[in-house]
């Protein structure tokens, strides 16, 4: 077993731990409901940090506000006014970011907390699951069906072009619209 294999261990133990000591309890929101919108994503590759800010200006409205956090798997520092980033540099050795890094993110009560991280990084898992959102949206995977109240599944999916952000921006605007709130 290499290190790496080792190291991605426990931090899905250390993950599964802060799962169990959350208290989240989900109040459903529709996307267009949302008055405070927290986005989360992959920003390792730059072309979703154009995706991301295309998506801010088709959701943003006078109505709400929105705020996005970007992690770069890497050391690359970036600077942008509508997102805030947090590098490798921000997070401990098992991938777990460190709190003061993203404090203010994740004690922002957003009406919808949105991961649009299509490849479950374990660092972004940690932000979910630390975040008071009272909706919690992200893609599919087996653990974060005990971070999300909601997700979208690619399976069905066979053009990996598809597999994409603003695709699942799309799914997630279209199903969460259709809820049925009291």
């Amino acid at each position: 077993m290499s290190i790496i294999n080792i190291i991605n261990n426990i931090a899905y133990r250390k993950l599964k731990d802060e799962i169990k000591v959350q208290n989240h309890k989900p109040f459903i929101c529709p996307l267009n409901d949302a008055k405070n919108i927290g986005i989360i994503f992959n920003a390792t590759e730059l072309s979703n940090i154009e995706t991301i800010k295309k998506i801010y200006y088709k959701l943003k409205n006078e109505k709400n506000k929105i705020e996005i956090l970007g992690f770069l798997n890497n050391n690359t520092i970036v600077t942008n006014d509508k997102i805030n980033f947090i590098n490798i540099k921000n997070i401990n050795w098992y991938k777990k970011p460190k709190k003061i890094f993203i404090e203010n993110f994740i004690n922002s009560e957003f009406d919808i907390l949105l991961n649009l991280d299509l490849d479950n990084l374990i660092t972004l898992q940690f932000v979910s699951v630390f975040s008071k959102a009272k909706f919690k949206i992200g893609c599919y995977d087996k653990i974060n069906s005990k971070i999300f109240d909601f997700m979208i599944s690619f399976n069905s999916i066979e053009n990996r072009e598809e597999y994409n952000i603003e695709n699942l921006v799309n799914l997630i605007n279209f199903y969460s619209n259709n809820f049925k709130t009291k």
